[in-house]
């Protein structure tokens, strides 16, 4: 694990609960199983989204230009939270969001993940646990 996201629930009309959210649209953006359950308890019945996307720059677009409400980093809508652009829903749960850096051993020769591999290892941020590589057994 490398940090932690704070995701909120917000929308482009003031004053919306997550009561409203079926009426104003959610707009779904995959942040993974365990969220995923937990995101599908808050509403009473179940709603289906006006869009789903795994990609939250295209959620905040999207909820910018046409309606909706979705549960996006807080770091990337605080600006627009400031401009009144968007609102946060009341009542919404704020979570946390782990994130981690996944990659192939021998990446950090790559030209494009070099850079961020090193960037990680010079904080001295290390995984949690480390995977062995597996013998062949045949």
């Amino acid at each position: 694990m490398i940090g932690d996201l704070e995701l909120i629930m917000v929308c482009n009309v003031a004053a919306q609960q997550i009561d409203d959210i079926p009426s104003l649209g959610h707009v779904f953006v995959d942040w993974g199983t365990a969220f995923n359950i937990q995101q599908a308890r808050l509403f009473t019945e179940p709603v289906a989204p006006i869009l789903h996307t795994a990609q939250s720059r295209i959620a905040l677009e999207f909820i910018l230009s046409h309606r909706g409400a979705a549960y996006l980093p807080r770091a990337l809508v605080q600006p627009y939270l400031d401009d009144g652009l968007l609102f946060q829903v009341a009542e919404s749960l704020e979570i946390e969001q782990e994130v981690y850096a996944v990659y192939l051993s021998g990446a950090g020769a790559s030209l494009s993940l070099g850079p961020i591999i090193n960037f990680l290892k010079a904080r001295d941020i290390k995984p949690e646990t480390t995977l062995a590589p597996i013998e062949d057994e045949f």
